[in-house]
């Protein structure tokens, strides 16, 4: 036998058992198939995630003093910033359930394993979406979350964006200042070009370093493209444009309509996303603070890499003798200024009923 299997040409093979093909040749094809597919999803949440196996982090703590005029011999009393508030990350377990046996492979083909695999790469990705979606549209804060797959059992406070709880919100570059009511979900019951204004500057004041970015779900990629003094488009390279006509400096990907950047819209580059719910706009600012948005809690000593997708096996020897696939990993908002959401189904935030 020669060359080397990969999962599609698994899926042609529908002759033999797994047995009879050899178990060590679909192991291999399945753990190259796995370590493509984890180098792009840590790819994929590199963008909106840090990673770290930390519970508790600070945020924010910051809040006025004031210059006090004094003359050549006076000095004023001293003043004191407000500490920071403890964030914490919640870190979870994403099973697909397989119970792979010796029978199994007695009975089913090297196609049939392949084609679940398929699918739990897909039902991964789906749980890495809600995960997602979870940390950024729940509004309210979990501050008694019970950190069970820790062993001191922690109690964390899981906190969501900006969202108006009475802790201190930083000074904006210019020196403004937020109230702790300050709030980063907001609602209006039409979606207008004033109203999306109002989201990317709601992140926009927060600061000035960093890539502004709209993230929204296609559905809504029509009436964001009608509100054309504020929007302008990318076009596809096939097209060349007048002279007359303002164009951005960018170029529309075609292939893919489902993940791609479609123009600026004010200062923000305008994303149309697959984990963006449809009523549901995001704002977001990147790399800012050096810090992204979210943070993507792993373990420390897993044997199979931080937060990689993969077979769970009790024996080495036999890999596919598995019980489950999973992904350890677990998202709490890690910057809560530096994002926004926009429910334009109604005037004020309501938290999406699934995620």
């Amino acid at each position: 036998m020669y060359g080397t299997h990969s999962v599609t040409d698994l899926l042609g093979v529908t002759n033999q058992t797994v047995a009879q093909f050899g178990e060590n040749l679909v192991a291999d094809a399945f753990a190259a198939e796995l370590a493509a597919h984890n180098v792009l999803t840590a790819n994929m949440l590199a963008e909106l995630c840090d990673f770290g196996d930390e519970q508790i982090n600070t945020y924010g703590g910051q809040s006025e003093i004031v210059a006090i005029d004094t003359d050549e011999f006076g000095s004023s009393d001293a003043q004191k910033t407000g500490t920071g508030t403890n964030i914490g990350f919640p870190l979870r377990n994403w099973d697909v359930t397989l119970q792979w046996t010796r029978l199994y492979m007695e009975m089913n083909t090297p196609a049939d394993l392949a084609k679940t695999l398929n699918d739990a790469k897909v039902a991964d990705l789906k749980a890495i979406q809600r995960g997602i979606r979870r940390a950024l549209y729940t509004s309210t804060n979990n501050l008694a979350y019970v950190d069970v797959r820790s062993k001191n059992r922690a109690t964390l406070p899981i906190r969501a964006l900006l969202n108006g709880d009475g802790t201190l919100v930083p000074a904006g570059p210019n020196g403004d200042a937020f109230a702790t009511a300050h709030n980063h979900y907001l609602g209006t019951a039409s979606l207008t070009a004033a109203n999306v204004s109002a989201l990317i500057t709601t992140v926009q004041e927060h600061g000035l370093g960093g890539e502004l970015r709209l993230y929204i779900n296609g559905a809504q990629e029509a009436a964001i493209r009608a509100m054309t003094a504020n929007f302008t488009p990318y076009y596809d390279s096939r097209i060349t444009m007048g002279s007359a006509t303002a164009t951005a400096a960018g170029t529309l990907q075609v292939a893919n309509t489902g993940n791609r950047a479609i123009g600026i819209f004010d200062a923000a580059e305008v994303w149309v996303k697959p984990w963006v719910l449809a009523s549901y706009p995001v704002a977001i600012r990147l790399g800012g603070t050096g810090n992204k948005p979210i943070r993507a809690r792993t373990r420390t000593g897993a044997l199979t890499g931080l937060g990689a997708f993969d077979l769970r096996f009790a024996d080495e020897n036999y890999p596919l003798r598995t019980e489950v696939m999973s992904r350890e990993i677990g998202f709490g908002i890690h910057e809560r200024a530096d994002a926004a959401v926009l429910f334009t189904a109604g005037a004020s935030y309501t938290i999406p009923a699934t995620f």
